[in-house]
């Protein structure tokens, strides 16, 4: 899953405060990361602002202006402070400046080091707060929710207004995520040809989250390799029910028919304008011409 979340923090706050963003997952340009840091400014969340630390205001402008390396260069010397405020502050930051450019693991680490720094000194609770929260956003981007929950949990604990929005979300992801990595099981077992193994993977997927498209569809064609037809024709049809142009389900449709005697034409009927539509693509499945030889070649007519 990180491959398709890596940029969701700044989709998950628009979320929380403007409701379901739509389109697809990409990384976001410097406009909005901007606009994102705006807002976790006005609710406390990315820098501590402390006047008498000049490093660290002058490495705030930097950011905002973009610079992110002359700002982690002006953050260095808070690093070897004595004082445990200003060293957490500045471990915090750099962890921040890592985060927007995606080096989530870089920046886990850094959140790390300024929590251990925070242990053991109760005046550092305003930057341990700060901390957990941007800890917990770059977890939340980097797909891990399980570890993005537990920084929330420890925010908010502690008074985190961020962590209760971030906590919601993470509630309702949770069992996709769950869900998908089942899916993601079941693919890698099918690569084997362990279709029994994928079918109990697809099938604990669709116990998580019954409408995944993808355990139906994929379940469906395991069931085909493993000559169950009436289970796989099932699964197949319940996906395409809900993605009636899916192309996988369309020539696994196919393949079941074939196998197992069904009347094509009644399928054709059902299905016609959706195979026309996936007609060239379906021409490079061998497998399909192999299991259907006559329908594959009026598809080439």
């Amino acid at each position: 899953m990180k491959n398709r979340q890596g940029a969701l923090a700044s989709r998950a706050m628009a979320t929380a405060l403007a409701g379901p963003a739509k389109g697809k997952r990409r990384r976001h340009p410097t406009s909005t990361i901007n606009a994102l840091l705006i807002v976790l400014l006005s609710v406390g969340v990315a820098w501590p602002v402390v006047a008498q630390q000049a490093p660290l205001s002058r490495a705030k402008a930097l950011l905002q202006q973009g610079d992110n390396q002359a700002a982690l260069r002006e953050l260095r010397p808070l690093l070897e402070s004595p004082d445990p405020l200003a060293r957490m502050e500045g471990l915090n930051a750099q962890g921040w400046i890592l985060y927007r450019e995606g080096r989530h693991a870089d920046a886990s680490a850094l959140f790390e080091q300024a929590l251990r720094a925070s242990q053991g000194h109760g005046g550092l609770r305003e930057v341990r707060l700060k901390t957990l929260n941007n800890a917990g956003i770059n977890a939340f981007s980097a797909g891990e929710l399980d570890k993005a929950r537990s920084y929330f949990e420890a925010a908010l604990a502690i008074g985190s207004d961020v962590a209760p929005r971030y906590l919601t979300i993470i509630t309702r992801q949770a069992p996709m995520q769950s869900a998908q990595q089942q899916v993601s099981a079941g693919r890698e077992k099918r690569i084997e040809r362990d279709f029994e193994g994928a079918v109990a993977d697809y099938t604990r997927a669709l116990a998580i989250d019954p409408n995944n498209n993808d355990a139906l569809s994929y379940r469906g064609y395991a069931y085909y390799r493993l000559g169950q037809y009436d289970n796989a024709r099932a699964d197949i049809e319940a996906a395409l029910a809900s993605s009636p142009q899916r192309l996988d389900a369309l020539i696994n449709l196919l393949k079941v028919s074939c196998a197992s005697g069904d009347d094509l034409d009644a399928v054709l009927k059902r299905r016609g304008h959706a195979i026309q539509r996936q007609r060239e693509a379906m021409l490079d499945d061998r497998e399909l011409q192999r299991q259907c030889p006559d329908l594959f070649a009026s598809l080439k007519r």
